[in-house]
């Protein structure tokens, strides 16, 4: 028994010191060290608003699908008139709308931080991208027939 209390002690001492790694940002410009701040603080703020919608989404359709059950089930017993299943079944969509309008916040929020680990890196994001390596650009062509 003191075995295994001692084996989980020290993976969790382990893994509470790997945790808190920070990136080097002595390296960067001040406006460099700004930006970087700037994405991840986006980074930051979008994921909270996904995880807000997310858990608020599934409440409310959780919420949504016990009302409408159980409105269900008292209509058909009960033979009364009342409209909990039309009210359980609005909260159930409008929860899973609030669910699906999570999914774009957590993509932005991976684009800023992949924005902000390419800062660390030095490099930028390129766009245009082709396979044989040229820039893609507008272009309009006139055919004249002699």
């Amino acid at each position: 028994m003191k075995k295994t209390t001692i084996v989980i002690a020290i993976i969790l001492w382990a893994t509470q010191t790997c945790y808190a790694q920070k990136p080097n940002l002595s390296g960067l410009s001040p406006e460099a060290k700004q930006r970087y701040d700037k994405y991840m603080l986006q980074n930051k703020r979008s994921n909270k608003t996904g995880f807000i919608l997310l858990g608020g989404g599934l409440a409310l359709s959780g919420i949504g699908l016990v009302v409408g059950i159980t409105g269900t089930v008292e209509t058909l017993v009960g033979g009364q008139k009342e409209n909990k299943a039309l009210t359980g079944l609005v909260m159930f969509y409008t929860g899973v709308a609030a669910m699906v309008g999570s999914i774009p916040c957590f993509i932005v929020a991976g684009s800023k931080k992949r924005k902000a680990e390419l800062l660390l890196k030095g490099e930028t994001a390129r766009f245009n991208f082709s396979p044989n390596g040229q820039l893609g650009y507008a272009a309009v062509g006139i055919k004249v027939r002699l």
